[in-house]
């Protein structure tokens, strides 16, 4: 790989598409951890260039890892973005936002300016995808699409007006995107244009020769780290090892991308696979927190770690979750491509969900309700294994009864519940020999008292 320090906006200048990977996850970026002291970064420097510290070291925001890919003559020049997609979609999130404001205050030329570095211009392949700069993951492109092409604030806030609920009083949370752009608008205007209680800095300097000056401290002082990667390095190898910067990736979130560059690998239609198996656990409902023990994890990652217990009929850690299930995959080889293993996640997921959030008359659901209140999770691979079987409606009560009647006399009898987790692994790998049935359930159950 070769690493070079370079200004922000050399990141941005040349005709071309920095690709997010489809199966990166979404824009998470937040006010409080990541907007605010971005913000802080670039108000030093731009304080510095208006009062005349031009020679002030440099500073860095960051680095970010990106994967040369092969494109046609006639095509805009598109590398991936291994590592830093949430840092460079922020930045060109704020470039948006610099440029509408300049826009709003007349400076036009300046905003212009701006705009060469928010969007490709001349002949494309693709107008619609190539004229951005950064091309996000499927379900922030039409987000971004609006926050990059809107042109001013009046216009983001009319597609996305303030939503309030019945007798709430705080309004409905806007896209990330949508929020990280209001976010650096307001702080430019009150950076140039001063608040009620203290004018803006310089404020005997015309408003364009102050945005002139700080758009030159975008372009000399504020530098990211850019590695681009050769031939031979291994893009995942080199994304674990960087995940930890930023917001902290879930081991879900390693786990897809890891699945997914076996798909390239393979020559398996990864837009396809994501769309009919993966797309679903993007949804927030996955990356709700739950209680877990003492600890609260999004239910993506418990999934996952339910999922490969099942499996192995062993306990998994949760922070060794990334490794074990790579290890298992590459070590038994238990699917016979992607697709399969990817199908199989797809359906678990479900099974997954129906445990943890089934419909009231779903034959789970008197048992789900009963684990939820006696806080007793560790039957979750358990119940995994018996679903992947397909039972009928009428085992499922059946089996639902047994384990009840189990928990509750044990908790009536004031047993222990500390090695619940062995008890129900040793019988999910009981039943993995055989074909699970109610009688069978029971019975282990019984050799288990």
């Amino acid at each position: 790989m070769k690493a070079n320090a370079v200004s922000l906006l050399a990141i941005f200048e040349k005709k071309m598409r920095l690709e997010v990977p489809l199966f990166q996850r979404q824009y998470v970026w937040s006010r409080e951890q990541q907007w605010e002291p971005l913000w802080e970064d670039i108000f030093h420097k731009f304080t510095d260039y208006l009062e005349g510290r031009k020679d002030a070291p440099v500073h860095f925001l960051g680095a970010m890892v990106l994967d040369q890919k092969q494109t046609p003559t006639t095509h805009v020049e598109k590398r991936q973005i291994i590592d830093g997609q949430q840092r460079l979609t922020t930045l060109q999130i704020f470039l948006a936002a610099f440029r509408d404001f300049c826009r709003t205050n007349g400076i036009e030329e300046l905003a212009k300016e701006c705009e060469s570095f928010t969007v490709n211009k001349g002949m494309m392949q693709d107008p619609a995808v190539d004229k951005f700069k950064v091309w996000p993951t499927q379900l922030d492109r039409a987000v971004f699409s609006e926050v990059m092409l809107s042109m001013s604030r009046a216009e983001i806030e009319r597609r996305h007006p303030l939503v309030y609920r019945k007798y709430a009083r705080k309004p409905n949370p806007r896209p990330r995107m949508v929020e990280a752009y209001l976010c650096f608008y307001d702080h430019l205007s009150e950076f140039f244009k001063g608040s009620n209680d203290e004018p803006p800095l310089c404020s005997n300097y015309p408003l364009a020769t102050r945005l002139e000056e700080c758009f030159q401290a975008l372009k000399n002082v504020l530098q990211v780290v850019a590695i681009d990667l050769e031939h031979d390095d291994d893009p995942q190898v080199i994304f674990e090892t960087l995940n930890a910067r930023g917001e902290p990736l879930l081991p879900a979130d390693l786990l897809r991308n890891y699945i997914f560059l076996r798909a390239a690998r393979q020559g398996e239609p990864q837009e396809e696979l994501y769309d009919k198996f993966w797309r679903r656990f993007d949804d927030p409902f996955w990356r709700q927190q739950v209680k877990q023990g003492r600890l609260f994890r999004p239910r993506s990652d418990l999934f996952m770690q339910h999922f490969l217990a099942s499996r192995l009929a062993v306990d998994i850690p949760i922070k060794n979750l990334f490794v074990e299930y790579k290890y298992w995959i590459e070590k038994e080889r238990p699917f016979e491509n992607v697709r399969s293993e990817l199908a199989t996640l797809a359906r678990q997921g479900d099974d997954f969900r129906r445990i943890i959030a089934p419909a009231k008359d779903d034959p789970l659901y008197p048992l789900a309700n009963f684990l939820d209140l006696f806080d007793v999770r560790t039957t979750y691979p358990l119940l995994l294994a018996l679903l992947n079987a397909r039972l009928s409606d009428e085992e499922v009560c059946g089996v639902s009864e047994v384990l009840e009647s189990y928990l509750l006399r044990r908790a009536v009898c004031g047993m222990t519940t500390k090695n619940y987790n062995r008890v129900f692994l040793t019988l999910t790998r009981v039943l993995q020999k055989n074909i699970p049935t109610v009688v069978a359930v029971k019975e282990q159950l019984s050799n288990l008292n």
